[in-house]
């Protein structure tokens, strides 16, 4: 349930994510790879709002991420490296609804910060699911 979700991680979900999530809720993209600034990323999976004992939910991915990506985000995607996209659910950000590729193999070494480098811009909206 979206309201738990944004409860359980103190966020306010995007209405586009909500609406995505009320039609998708998670799984496969038939085309899974879109660029952006010269940059191929590859969607190997959406997440599913569900409870955190199932492998492929936001709850499960919050968990096992917890710490390691910005707090303001919450996980929406994996690639097939295991890298994580992320959409900012910090309405009072300028970026709220921005999309970002975090890179698991960058971040900080054991102090449990995320590094700068450990994420950047794919997509400033939604709107790039439309062409998956």
């Amino acid at each position: 349930d979206l309201l738990n979700l944004e409860r359980r991680s103190a966020t306010i979900i995007p209405l586009a994510y909500k609406l995505f999530l009320s039609e998708h809720n998670g799984g496969v993209p038939s085309l899974n790879i879109f660029q952006k600034d010269g940059v191929n990323y590859v969607i190997d999976k959406f997440l599913m709002v569900a409870d955190c004992n199932i492998y492929d939910s936001i709850e499960n991915h919050l968990s096992v991420y917890k710490n390691r990506i910005p707090k303001e985000t919450l996980p929406i995607g994996r690639s097939p490296g295991g890298d994580l996209f992320l959409i900012n659910a910090n309405k009072s950000s300028s970026e709220y609804g921005n999309i970002f590729y975090w890179k698991h193999d960058l971040e900080a070494d054991g102090d449990g910060l995320t590094s700068i480098c450990t994420i950047r811009s794919c997509a400033l909206s939604l709107r790039f699911i439309a062409r998956l």
